[in-house]
């Protein structure tokens, strides 16, 4: 079977589908297509009977005056709303007050507002792509028995898995290799009681964790004490090839240890129910940001991606915004 698109989206993240609003909304035929069987990408939530954890993206920003209006119309459609919660950075000495940020989430979940924003695009989820290639000026995207054909195709997942697609010698390869990703491996702790602790958000700058925070502290979040614990990418990247259970059982007595050394006034005193650790092998970019957020052939083959505009939700949203806004032109 082969279907004809004006556009074919790799990948429904953020920039995949900031990129298919707009173009839909122009007019243009769009599919995007997705190996997992939802959306989100590093915005994907994880649920149990005890909560929903935001284990990949913990918040954003917007200073892009075009991201900012469009968290303008997040925040009136109920999908997203501030976090107000106490944020503070420590060095393993002494806490800190991180400069001031308006501080966004998703509700309930930091996919929420992938949800509104496809509203009325076709999405194909658990499509495993065996391979792309041009045909007579046009791409076409293989998965099995199944293709799909467009004139436009952007491929939005992390630079290091771009490597198998993209065809030899094609100029964006040399883009996608010199943007090499970092891994983080995400510890997910659900509590018998609150943790008390004098913060809700903490960058770390030292030991294994670069981040910890209250996940129950975002509005829409329910009543359960849950924690998110992000490990930095050096430990990830020396633990990368550990089974979920191990990884589990280091960060969580590192997360036990992370509290001898801080001033507080008592120890917190918690009783761990549920641990579990998710690998996200992709996860930050190392990369300079790109002159532009994002990168198009004459071919038609594009580039999209936050690991081409800084990183982060927003960098996200600027780079398939920005090339979409290139492909109608």
């Amino acid at each position: 079977m082969s279907s004809h698109y004006d556009v074919l989206i790799l990948g429904a993240g953020m920039a995949g589908l900031s990129c298919a609003r707009r173009l839909q909304d122009a007019g243009k035929k769009v599919l995007v297509l997705e190996k997992a069987p939802g959306l989100g990408g590093r915005m994907a939530c994880r649920s149990t009977a005890k909560g929903e954890w935001d284990h990949g993206a913990q918040y954003f920003t917007a200073s892009d005056s075009d991201f900012a209006a469009q968290v303008a119309k997040w925040q009136q459609a109920g999908c997203v709303d501030e976090w107000a919660g106490k944020i503070q950075a420590w060095d393993g000495q002494y806490f800190s007050q991180p400069g001031a940020q308006q501080r966004w989430v998703g509700v309930p979940g930091m996919d929420a507002p992938l949800h509104q924003l496809v509203e009325g695009i076709e999405v194909l989820f658990e499509i495993d792509i065996d391979g792309i290639r041009n045909l007579d000026g046009s791409w076409q995207v293989l998965a099995g028995e199944e293709s799909w054909q467009a004139g436009k195709l952007v491929l939005t997942m992390p630079a290091d898995q771009l490597a198998p697609l993209l065809p030899a010698g094609h100029a964006l390869a040399v883009v996608a290799a010199s943007c090499p990703m970092e891994p983080s491996w995400a510890l997910l702790i659900h509590s018998a009681r609150p943790i008390d602790l004098p913060f809700d958000g903490l960058f770390i700058n030292q030991g294994p964790f670069t981040w910890l925070a209250r996940n129950t502290s975002k509005p829409g979040r329910g009543s359960e004490e849950n924690w998110v614990a992000h490990a930095s990418p050096e430990w990830s990247r020396e633990h990368l090839a550990l089974t979920p259970d191990k990884a589990c059982a280091l960060l969580t007595r590192a997360f036990g240890d992370l509290f001898h050394d801080m001033p507080v006034d008592n120890l917190p005193v918690f009783k761990l129910l549920q641990m579990s650790a998710y690998r996200w092998r992709y996860a930050s970019s190392t990369a300079a940001v790109a002159e532009q957020p994002y990168v198009l052939s004459d071919d038609g083959l594009a580039l999209a991606g936050d690991w081409l505009a800084g990183g982060k939700v927003e960098g996200a949203y600027r780079s398939g915004f920005a090339l979409a806004g290139a492909l109608l032109v």
